[in-house]
């Protein structure tokens, strides 16, 4: 009994413990791919401060001393982090007006709906080429404004086709290298059938209606 209360106790101890960190900003203007428009963006230069713990960012330094408004800063891209597993906390609060978010080429293993929540303006969500293994329920339910969602370059082997079907605006969805493979296109409500359709033929797996709690 001793043993189980203390392994208890040391997962709510790592699942509380959250670091708070200042980024660097390298501010300037950024045209996205299949994206319409351009952005002022943020990108995030001290990368190694995500130290592999759940971080959550509490104040913004300018690298290039641009003297740039964060509250004008629609956009962030954190790319090339080693060290970075889970979605950051705290972006919505050092920059109000986020439409544009990409973390690319890090860590990041999973995301869940509770990340995003505080979103409901988000266009695009780039977060290709990192080591996501499941998109699940309804991830994006606070999302409904999404046009643009890439996952590819991840390893996602398990889905739920209700993922996507909810996104009036989506337009395109890129779900390429993946162990799910499927190649990006151009969407429409029947290509999200399709999608789901073959994904099925690819040897994924269709997540069970009780794979809640953990990941939404």
């Amino acid at each position: 009994m001793k043993v189980k209360i203390l392994f208890l106790l040391i997962l709510v101890s790592k699942k509380l413990k959250v670091t708070a960190i200042t980024i660097e900003c390298l501010y300037g203007s950024t045209h996205w791919w299949q994206s319409d428009e351009t952005y002022k963006e943020c990108k995030v230069k001290n990368v190694m401060i995500f130290d592999g713990s759940q971080v959550n960012i509490e104040d913004v330094q300018d690298s290039n001393h641009s003297n740039w408004d964060n509250n004008q800063i629609n956009a962030i891209h954190i790319e090339t982090a080693p060290n970075m597993y889970y979605f950051p906390s705290g972006m919505k609060t050092v920059f109000k007006n986020l439409i544009q978010i990409a973390i690319t080429g890090s860590k990041l293993v999973k995301i869940k709906n509770k990340d995003l929540e505080v979103f409901p303006e988000l266009k695009n969500l780039y977060l290709n080429s990192n080591a996501i293994e499941f998109i699940v329920g309804p991830l994006f339910k606070f999302n409904l404004e999404l046009e643009i969602i890439d996952l590819s370059y991840n390893k996602i082997s398990l889905y739920d086709y209700r993922t996507f079907e909810q996104l009036p605006k989506l337009r395109f969805l890129d779900l390429r290298e993946n162990i799910c493979k499927y190649l990006s296109f151009e969407i429409t409500r029947e290509k999200v059938i399709e999608m789901v359709q073959n994904m099925e033929k690819n040897y994924c797996q269709i997540a069970p209606n009780n794979f809640n709690d953990e990941y939404y």
